[in-house]
């Protein structure tokens, strides 16, 4: 048992998990995005990167942990790695296998198109097929009950 004010250790953080096949998920408190929360070295942060800290050493404020494991819960060392943040994010877009709705990315379901950046460049986006068909669909109901046409014009 932890008391309070005594610094984390690996296996203070350790005590406070369920192993769930590979993963080690923290049953302490939780945020409400799914990331693990407590106080180390006077500060709130979450658990993954205080784990990350204690087993690799220190990591810089700018450096983000990724879970290799894509389960934010998790602070195995194992699934953990230290990226940038647009590396973060690029690994994360990868190991998603849906859509926000949960239609599966495949070939039949997805297109993918070049969108210029706020920055300058490109980037490759990825879009659902069946979303995009529904949203189409919810605009032109909405269209039809306003009686507007896409340009704000009156329709005859």
């Amino acid at each position: 048992m932890r008391t309070r004010n005594v610094p984390h250790t690996e296996a203070s953080l350790l005590a406070l998990t369920n192993k769930v096949g590979d993963c080690l998920v923290w049953q302490g408190t939780k945020r409400s995005n799914g990331y693990g929360v407590t106080v180390y070295l006077g500060k709130q942060t979450t658990t993954h990167r205080v784990m990350y800290a204690l087993h690799f050493g220190g990591i810089t404020e700018v450096m983000e942990v990724d879970h290799t494991c894509n389960r934010r819960d998790c602070i195995n060392p194992e699934h953990l790695q230290a990226v940038t943040h647009q590396e973060n994010m690029r690994l994360g877009a990868l190991r998603r296998k849906s859509c926000k709705a949960g239609h599966e990315w495949n070939e039949r379901n997805t297109y993918v198109k070049e969108v210029k950046r706020k920055q300058g460049g490109t980037r490759m986006q990825r879009y659902c097929r069946v979303c995009r068909a529904k949203h189409q669909a919810d605009l032109r109901a909405r269209r039809d009950l306003t009686g507007l046409n896409n340009k704000g014009g009156i329709v005859k």
